[in-house]
């Protein structure tokens, strides 16, 4: 690794535990003057494509987090960004997409543990209603966010440079994935929260601005609570591509499913998904599904798919991948809209269902109305 590289490798570490915002430890750490630290940042890490994500733990909201397969009725394709809409207003969605080539639709919720029985009728009245044909969820008993791995990466060509044989021959003892109970937090704690995911580099004055709350009591909430309490584990770095040169630097979002994956199959899948430069997420359920999430260089998806093959020995059988359509994807911050201060999670199915069907509905009577030149 050149000198400029292993310079902004020590600068995304030192990141991953100290935040973006936290420009003058950061330099302290590196031993580098503040404004070359704020330079690195701005210039050469978040103006080549890397983008600064803040990792929350959900379960410290005492919120269970899912996969789930939903297979929309022929009455409601076409409708999915609606559908996507709604169900993150009502229905506690933060991620949901379409994969290719088989035209599935792939959904993440984060769920309060209160309410999972709540929520499984919710989805089963979605069906009654002829929203869904069908629906598979898989909660999991885990899930992993990672960071780029900046030594294959030239900062200063902007390309990965990957030994795909030394990566056959590289062995890593996975950290074991941790699930955290709830603790105490406020509306305020679920703001600030989702503040830091829309933009981890977010500057407290401007967070205060934006969410209307005196700068001095948000930094009592942040420190005190969010801070404190630890509801961000750590920073991501990750690698988007270049919006400024797709030919080159163009991205393919993939995810990669297995199920029936036993306890002792899950340590060497894990092993090898983990050496895997682009792995963003990973994600296992008690009843054996696991998920990986993949933003791979698409002239490097063939030998992506060759060193899958090579590694995961027998159970390269039970692996799926699809490819997410990134026209047909939306992605939401956690549900700080359902947390009422004194009720707490919020949430009831035909409440819900109902709220859906106003959502959808108003949304198609007000496209149909513009289309008549009503509006």
């Amino acid at each position: 690794m050149n000198p400029e590289g292993a310079a902004l490798s020590k600068l995304i570490g030192a990141i991953a535990t100290l935040g973006p915002r936290n420009i003058p430890n950061i330099a302290s750490e590196l031993s580098i003057p503040v404004e070359t630290a704020r330079h690195r940042l701005k210039r050469q890490i978040l103006g080549r494509g890397i983008r600064i994500h803040a990792g929350i733990d959900f379960g410290k909201l005492g919120l269970q987090r899912s996969w789930a397969f939903l297979e929309l009725t022929n009455e409601y394709s076409g409708r999915e960004e609606k559908v996507a809409r709604a169900l993150s207003e009502v229905g506690y969605l933060t991620y949901f997409a379409r994969t290719s080539p088989e035209e599935r639709f792939l959904a993440q919720f984060a769920v309060p543990r209160s309410k999972l029985q709540e929520h499984e009728r919710f989805l089963s009245g979605l069906v009654g209603n002829g929203i869904l044909r069908s629906y598979v969820v898989h909660n999991l008993a885990w899930t992993r966010h990672l960071s780029m791995k900046p030594e294959y990466y030239n900062f200063k060509q902007r390309v990965w440079e990957i030994d795909w044989e030394a990566l056959d021959r590289l062995r890593q003892i996975p950290i074991a994935p941790t699930t955290s109970q709830a603790v105490q937090f406020d509306k305020k704690d679920l703001l600030i929260l989702k503040e830091m995911q829309i933009d981890s580099s977010i500057q407290f004055v401007d967070m205060a601005t934006k969410l209307k709350i005196d700068v001095k009591t948000l930094l009592y909430h942040y420190h005190l609570h969010v801070k404190q309490s630890r509801f961000v584990t750590n920073y991501l770095a990750r690698w988007t591509g270049d919006p400024k040169n797709l030919r080159r630097y163009a991205v393919l979002h993939a995810k990669v499913f297995m199920e029936n994956i036993s306890r002792n199959e899950i340590l060497s899948v894990q092993d090898v998904f983990t050496r895997l430069p682009f792995l963003w997420s990973d994600a296992y359920s008690a009843d054996g599904f696991y998920l990986a999430d993949l933003v791979i260089p698409l002239i490097l998806y063939p030998d992506t798919l060759s060193f899958l093959q090579r590694n995961l020995g027998d159970t390269r059988k039970k692996f799926q991948i699809v490819v997410v359509d990134n026209r047909c994807t939306s992605a939401f911050t956690l549900p700080h809209h359902m947390f009422d201060e004194e009720i707490g999670w919020m949430f009831e199915t035909q409440t819900a269902l109902e709220r859906f069907r106003i959502i959808t509905t108003a949304e198609s009577l007000e496209e149909s109305a513009k289309n008549k030149g009503g509006l």
